[in-house]
């Protein structure tokens, strides 16, 4: 259905979210 779509369309968008903020961090402590 359409909604759980979407579902799946967000929780992706979270993770990645997170993904990147991670990448981040690690990013700033090899400095």
């Amino acid at each position: 259905s359409t909604s759980s779509l979407r579902y799946i369309v967000k929780i992706n968008e979270d993770i990645g979210i997170i993904g990147s903020n991670v990448k981040f961090m690690f990013r700033a402590e090899d400095m």
